[in-house]
């Protein structure tokens, strides 16, 4: 998620995670964690697609603003 975040993935792969200001029309606290999908399977839930932005958005915004992945 560091590396999406940072813009350092592929884009066929980055496109699949999206903010909640872009999912969203209205103006909401959190507009800048990426948008958790729903999922009907516990298996799916280990999933990066899903695992990977709820966990991103439970860290603290001074870890998300690292400057490289050895730092993260």
């Amino acid at each position: 998620m560091f590396k999406v975040y940072n813009g350092l993935m592929p884009s066929y792969f980055a496109n699949d995670f999206h903010e909640n200001a872009a999912v969203h029309n209205y103006n909401a606290r959190d507009a800048h964690n990426y948008h958790t999908t729903m999922h009907r399977t516990s298996l799916l839930k280990h999933t990066l697609r899903i695992a990977g932005p709820s966990l991103w958005n439970s860290l603290d915004s001074n870890i998300k603003l690292s400057f490289s992945v050895c730092s993260f």
